[in-house]
């Protein structure tokens, strides 16, 4: 009878931690997406600093970290936590993707610093270190040039915009940012310039220019 008291002790303590975990968990995630709308908003109006991209990595990591420690205590729980699993899954939904992009997006790329060794150091940093902004930002930086000033002008190439264009593939997509400098220069491209960078007919030019404009509006009318 001591022994079924301690389990479902246990089991008590467990559950009210998973709920805990959960609210943490569906409270980054908003924050998360305010900071995505942030850092959108400031990009197509050419006016976004590292600071901004330094807070979306690290909520972006907030997350997918929140989420790791919810899904060890589900394993815990046993069946008591199996419905949970599509929770969790809605909460990092697309989390990991639009990470990438991010770094991908304000890199200083260099022939021993690639886009997959900054997300490895993004993984590894600690706790405390996830909470250091300027840390956060040198991983795009291993010279650690941009830790140095947060609030200095930061150019996206475009690449996580243009991913929300559903005519451009990722093969379409690098041919237009390695054909511009960044972001303002595809947003100020001709339709039909785009249309042949990517490969497709002239009329998708205007559907590209019309996506681009959406997403923009959409950031700018954000809250």
């Amino acid at each position: 009878m001591a022994r079924a008291a301690d389990v479902a002790q246990d089991g008590g303590r467990l559950g009210g931690k998973l709920v805990r975990q959960l609210e943490t968990l569906t409270r980054m995630r908003d924050r998360l997406e305010a900071s995505i709308s942030a850092l959108t908003t400031g990009e197509v109006s050419d006016a976004v600093t590292l600071r901004e991209v330094a807070i979306v990595l690290q909520r972006s990591q907030m997350v997918l970290r929140v989420a790791g420690e919810v899904e060890d205590v589900m394993s815990a729980l046993g069946e008591e936590g199996a419905f949970l699993p599509g929770v969790v899954a809605e909460a990092v939904a697309g989390v990991e993707d639009r990470q990438r992009l991010v770094v991908d997006d304000y890199l200083d790329s260099s022939e021993t610093w690639d886009a997959d060794r900054a997300v490895s150091r993004l993984l590894e940093l600690t706790t405390q270190e996830l909470l250091e902004l300027g840390t956060v930002a040198g991983v795009l930086d291993p010279e650690g040039r941009h830790a140095a000033d947060l609030d200095k002008a930061a150019y996206p190439r475009g690449i996580r915009i243009l991913y929300g264009v559903p005519a451009l593939g990722p093969e379409a997509i690098g041919r237009i940012v390695d054909h511009y400098p960044d972001l303002q220069h595809v947003l100020q491209a001709g339709a039909d310039e785009l249309a042949a960078l990517a490969g497709l007919d002239p009329q998708s030019g205007a559907h590209i220019k019309d996506e681009l404009a959406r997403i923009g509006l959409g950031a700018v009318d954000t809250p």
